[in-house]
């Protein structure tokens, strides 16, 4: 298992800052007949944990006060995943595709949203179907198309402080030779801002 590192974290303030433009800081005029005005202060002092729900939210000059600020990620996922088709389905004659269960974990103290951004192979052409849970990656040998849009590539809202479990199925030709075509899993994650530690994950693919 891995951690989502500092330089993960920073490259997904980056991101995010970059897809907003930058920060618009509300202004607020003194004319008369007034001549005072009270400006909140947001503070920040001790040390941020970003897996107690109850942390203040980092103060952060580009982004702000931002409940779904991007330290609150802290996430573990599986160094390395793997499926096989090594059973054969009687009625069609393909290879069955199947996987152990893997685990991501949210330690975090905010929900993360967990997407697919890609899904990069060698040689698809043997694989009829493949999924991870209910996401179909690849149809009849071809990657299906990735939606442009976030919301339609979202994978799992996991809640805070727990983990989601996910595996492979589909079905592959039966041919004579064994292949063993590489395949990368993209994933992208972004704080959801949910605070309610007891809630199930919401499965929403």
């Amino acid at each position: 298992m891995k951690k989502i590192n500092k330089s993960v974290k920073f490259l997904l303030a980056l991101s995010l800052f970059l897809s907003t433009g930058a920060p618009v800081s509300a202004r607020t005029e003194i004319q008369y007949p007034t001549n005072e005005t009270t400006i909140p202060v947001s503070t920040f002092i001790g040390d941020f944990d970003n897996t107690d729900p109850e942390s203040p939210n980092p103060i952060d000059p580009d982004i702000g006060n931002d409940p779904n600020h991007p330290s609150w990620l802290n996430v573990t996922v599986p160094s390395t995943i793997a499926f096989t088709g090594i059973q054969v389905d009687e009625d069609s004659g393909h290879r069955l595709i199947t996987s152990p269960e893997f685990t991501i974990n949210n330690r975090s103290g905010r929900a993360v949203n967990v997407y697919i951004n890609n899904f990069i192979g060698e040689s698809t052409s043997i694989i009829q179907e493949l999924s991870i849970n209910k996401f179909l990656l690849i149809e009849e040998g071809s990657f299906i198309p990735l939606a442009e849009t976030a919301d339609e590539r979202l994978f799992n809202n996991i809640s805070a402080n727990t983990e989601y479990i996910f595996e492979f199925s589909g079905t592959a030709l039966n041919l004579e030779t064994s292949v063993a075509p590489g395949f990368d899993l993209v994933l992208g994650f972004r704080v959801a801002g949910n605070y309610d530690t007891d809630a199930d994950p919401v499965d929403v693919d």
